[in-house]
């Protein structure tokens, strides 16, 4: 399905969001991943959709793809996304490319590890 852009950026509906089937225990608490027409998005589960906090961050999908191949190949989380623990049980993930806000998106360390887990077990693949 090809994404509406607007100004620039693809419009995502909420069914193309997912989450990693490692979310278990609280599956309304954990990063959810869109790809579409050639972009990604990753956005917070906690925030309502589409209200003010529901911010995105949106990476090309060749982007994202390089940051999966380095994840999964051992290199870490270098390139489009940067996880950072800011305090006991507090992530902040981050993109390392512009976007148009970027306060980044806050997980405890339960969700990140499951969005990490999916993302190395190939769960985010186009």
């Amino acid at each position: 399905m090809d994404n509406v852009m607007y100004n620039g950026m693809p419009i995502f509906e909420r069914s193309q969001f997912r989450k990693s089937t490692r979310s278990g225990q609280n599956p309304q608490a954990c990063v959810e991943v869109a790809r579409g027409g050639g972009w990604v998005a990753v956005r917070d589960s906690k925030q309502a959709w589409n209200s003010t906090d529901d911010h995105r961050l949106v990476f090309s999908a060749d982007q994202f793809d390089a940051w999966l191949a380095a994840l999964g190949g051992g290199a870490g989380e270098d390139g489009c996304i940067a996880i950072t623990r800011r305090a006991e049980g507090v992530n902040v993930l981050r993109s390392t490319v512009p976007q148009d806000h970027d306060n980044g998106l806050t997980f405890d360390d339960a969700e990140i590890a499951a969005f990490l887990d999916g993302a190395r077990d190939g769960e985010f693949t186009g």
